[in-house]
């Protein structure tokens, strides 16, 4: 929701334009046929818009919002027309034509800030993963060369860091008041493949980060098996099964460094 707030120049302020014409109207000149009905067609307007924006932001109903306006303002035009609430035609069709043109605006403006900042949220969080897997990643592979004992010329080369400064969320809340997107409504496709982007590296690297702690691991656990293996010799005692063991280990350890050099090597 922080960029509703960020561009409530762009939506609060028109609103409020709107709401003091009203009233003025109201108080000096509502005696005038054509000024009291524009005063009712823009009551009824600025009382739709608060009940589809109360809707649209705690409700999160946006996608049928709008039109489901329009219709009620027809009906509601209709009916004041009819029952001679509002009257002469000439005013009352341009009136009718700016208003719903204005709602339309308006309120799409506020679906794409409440669209747009869903994918803000999303794509922040997808960065900040990124960055915590890729910090991981840097200090295990670190780790990973020193535990195998891996020199210049056979070590795991450290990836680069990715560069982020595309994938970040470019678009501010006035943006999405831009007269084609808030009519017809903010086009999603960029920051969806940014998601899906972000998504392939997160995925990309925690199997860096898997293969890394498989090694650790076995690492580990042989480590282990050797101090027993030891301790045991020391205090007198042999097992024929510790040699089996250990070059079942050795032989783990080895396609395990196969394996995943394999990953480590493939680009983030």
């Amino acid at each position: 929701m922080d960029l509703l707030f960020e561009s409530k120049r762009a939506w609060l302020l028109p609103y409020c334009i709107f709401c003091c014409l009203a009233i003025a109207i109201s108080q000096f000149w509502y005696d005038k046929d054509w000024l009291r009905t524009i005063c009712l067609m823009m009551g009824t307007m600025l009382s739709g818009m608060v009940f589809c924006f109360i809707l649209m932001v705690l409700f999160r109903w946006i996608t049928w919002v709008r039109r489901i306006l329009v219709v009620m303002y027809i009906g509601a035009t209709v009916y004041g027309w009819i029952n001679n609430y509002i009257k002469r035609w000439y005013v009352i069709i341009p009136s009718f034509l700016i208003m719903s043109f204005f709602m339309m605006w308006n309120l799409g403006g506020v679906k794409n800030c409440i669209i747009a900042s869903a994918y803000r949220a999303k794509l922040n969080n997808l960065i900040s993963r990124v960055n915590s897997e890729y910090d991981k990643y840097s200090s295990g592979v670190d780790r990973y060369n020193a535990r195998n004992g891996l020199g210049f010329f056979n070590k795991v080369r450290k990836k680069r860091k990715v560069n982020l400064a595309w994938y970040g969320f470019n678009s501010s809340g006035i943006n999405m008041f831009a007269l084609e997107d808030a009519v017809f409504g903010v086009s999603t496709s960029v920051w969806k493949t940014k998601v899906g982007k972000l998504n392939k590296k997160i995925s990309r690297i925690s199997d860096k980060n898997d293969a890394i702690f498989a090694d650790e691991t076995i690492s580990d656990e042989r480590r282990r098996f050797n101090d027993v293996k030891k301790m045991n010799r020391e205090m007198g005692y042999y097992n024929p099964d510790y040699d089996k063991i250990s070059v079942e280990l050795d032989s783990q350890k080895k396609k395990g460094i196969k394996a995943q050099k394999k990953i480590l090597k493939k680009r983030i």
